[in-house]
């Protein structure tokens, strides 16, 4: 079971939050919004409007990394272990992971932050083959829900729940989630 079932109120983020995903720009790019055609983060491209008409029929992964644990290779083997794990389409189409960094206290300490993180995931995607979507939480949005460290939320569209758990995950953790990933519709 996992460490934790969030409140049902917390489900009712996915209709907030996921559509912002689809219409990211390329945060290394302009500012402006895209057409979810042309949008892209570091990953993978934008959703598919197939994908999109779905989206409320599928279980979904988000993925927090902590910018801390990002760092630390050592710290991210369960990371790589989990992702290795799960079957590519689900990857592809339902997974979506947020880099939450400290900004710092002044703007030149935000910016330099930010760099480097772009900088780094950038080499951690190319190197690892990441298929989904990474965005950089630069403005601390997504660090109440990783104050624990690198964590992952499974969004369960039939229990209408969210699960979480948090990193090193045990290898039974890891059944847990891909068991409820591969629930659902049309897996």
């Amino acid at each position: 079971m996992a460490s934790k079932i969030l409140n049902i109120k917390m489900l009712s983020i996915i209709p907030i939050v996921w559509p912002l995903f689809l219409y990211l720009p390329n945060f290394l790019g302009s500012a402006s919004t895209l057409p979810f055609d042309k949008c892209h983060s570091l990953g993978s491209p934008s959703l598919r409007p197939r994908q999109m008409e779905t989206l409320q029929n599928k279980n979904l992964l988000l993925i927090l990394l902590d910018f801390d644990d990002f760092m630390c290779m050592n710290c991210l083997d369960s990371f790589l272990s989990f992702y290795r794990s799960i079957p590519p389409p689900i990857l592809e189409e339902n997974a979506w992971a947020v880099l939450v960094i400290d900004p710092g206290n002044t703007e030149k300490q935000a910016q330099t932050t930010l760099k480097i993180a772009q900088k780094k995931l950038r080499g951690f995607v190319k190197t690892h083959r990441i298929p989904f979507p990474i965005i950089i939480d630069a403005h601390n949005t997504f660090k109440p829900l990783a104050k624990n460290g690198t964590s992952v939320y499974v969004f369960d569209h039939r229990m209408r729940s969210v699960s979480l758990w948090t990193f090193p995950l045990s290898r039974s953790e890891t059944d847990e989630i891909l068991s409820l990933l591969l629930d659902n519709d049309g897996h």
